[in-house]
């Protein structure tokens, strides 16, 4: 895998010691990076990415037409780019601040199609609770943001993959977690699908409100994705699909 570390960082008049920091890891660790002495992990591509604000396809490009010189393009939001809304845990919630200091503005995957009317965004999911939905920590999972979904499309049902947020401290905080939807007499249940028998349910009320705190839908989720925007699960259709 090449990468365009060394033509990025010069185009930004930057020096190792500021990607380095960009990218918060040590000076040795980037050179090693640019020069291609220490393997371009997805950690590093989405770290790169954030740091110097541009696409992930263009930091791992063999691309020798872009000679440094031309203007850089910006991470966009377009046809094969979705905007990151942060992590979510398969499991309990997590911490939307906890890993921001490291995330990328877009990732390398198309919008969903069948939800064009529709705001799409992407998460890193962290986490084992819903591996066997097909959803497997590391992975990005796409969303259909919860309003426009409603609003276009149809309620929230039984079955569907949520993404859910819970606000703590009068809206201070926030936290996300991604589970199966499932409504019972009493509320709803959000229910893990995981190989690991640790992961339980979590049970919200009708009114939204445990212990003081809501909880929210923000997006309903459509697939789970590899870091270059290989489609593993189409989860409305529950198959494996290959792009």
């Amino acid at each position: 895998m090449g990468n365009q570390l060394k033509k990025i960082r010069e185009s930004k008049g930057m020096t190792h010691d500021d990607a380095a920091a960009a990218m918060a890891i040590s000076r040795g660790q980037y050179i090693k990076l640019e020069r291609g002495e220490r393997r371009l992990n997805e950690d590093y591509i989405l770290r790169a990415s954030r740091a110097f604000g541009v696409p992930v396809q263009l930091v791992i490009s063999d691309d020798d037409e872009w000679s440094g010189d031309d203007e850089l393009p910006s991470a966009p939001i377009g046809a094969n780019f979705l905007p990151f809304a942060g992590t979510t845990q398969a499991g309990v919630f997590v911490d939307v601040e906890l890993h921001a200091n490291h995330e990328p503005q877009a990732v390398a995957i198309s919008p969903d199609p069948r939800y064009r009317r529709a705001r799409q965004y992407v998460w890193q999911v962290l986490g084992d609770s819903m591996n066997k939905a097909g959803i497997h920590d590391g992975m990005f999972a796409v969303g259909v943001d919860y309003v426009d979904f409603v609003a276009h499309y149809r309620p929230i049902e039984t079955g569907d993959i949520v993404v859910v947020e819970r606000m703590r401290f009068g809206g201070q905080e926030r936290e996300r977690t991604i589970k199966r939807y499932w409504e019972e007499p009493t509320g709803v249940a959000l229910l893990p699908e995981s190989t690991n028998p640790h992961h339980k349910p979590i049970m919200i009320p009708k009114d939204g409100i445990v212990e003081g705190e809501e909880i929210r839908i923000i997006a309903y989720v459509t697939g789970s994705y590899s870091l270059f925007g290989k489609a593993i699960f189409d989860l409305d259709e529950g198959q494996k699909i290959h792009l």
